[in-house]
């Protein structure tokens, strides 16, 4: 079954380039926020050609828009596995910028990441896993929500 209202692609545009080397993040824990980041950061809402009326046409909008960056590697959320998403999670966690989280916390933005720390993350990691080993049913729906979270980020 396919998530169609996960805007994947978004997810890929923000850590496919920064997979390699965290480094090479704008805005990676030491280096500076970009002011066209710290703008888009204080925005509540994105801009006009990047909103839909539902989350499917949202998706469709976004991953129209992302299409057109050559760089970006188009794959369905569906076709992730939690692994697959815990190791984009990881380097965003590990390269996020702490003047963001303050900032999305607080607005309360949904934007803001649920740990804020790698040692966090990992601790969430071990018990998703342990509740997944008992409740095996709920992975797909683990993975979807994993998906967007990790778009949200």
């Amino acid at each position: 079954m396919k998530s169609s209202y996960m805007p994947l692609l978004l997810l890929l545009l923000l850590a496919a380039p920064f997979l390699a080397d965290a480094s090479s993040c704008p805005f990676a824990g030491n280096n500076l926020p970009s002011p066209t980041s710290l703008f888009r950061a204080h925005m509540p809402k994105p801009r006009r050609e990047f909103q839909g009326l539902d989350m499917a046409q949202m998706s469709v909008v976004l991953n129209k828009a992302l299409a057109a960056y050559p760089s970006v590697q188009m794959k369905d959320c569906s076709e992730f596995s939690l692994d697959e998403l815990a190791e984009v999670q990881f380097e965003i966690v590990k390269s996020a910028h702490p003047q963001f989280q303050k900032l999305y916390a607080a607005r309360k933005d949904r934007r803001t990441m649920k740990v804020n720390s790698v040692d966090e993350f990992m601790e969430r990691e071990v018990l998703q896993r342990k509740a997944l080993r008992e409740f095996p049913e709920l992975t797909q729906l683990t993975r979807d929500g994993k998906c967007h979270e990790t778009i949200m980020w």
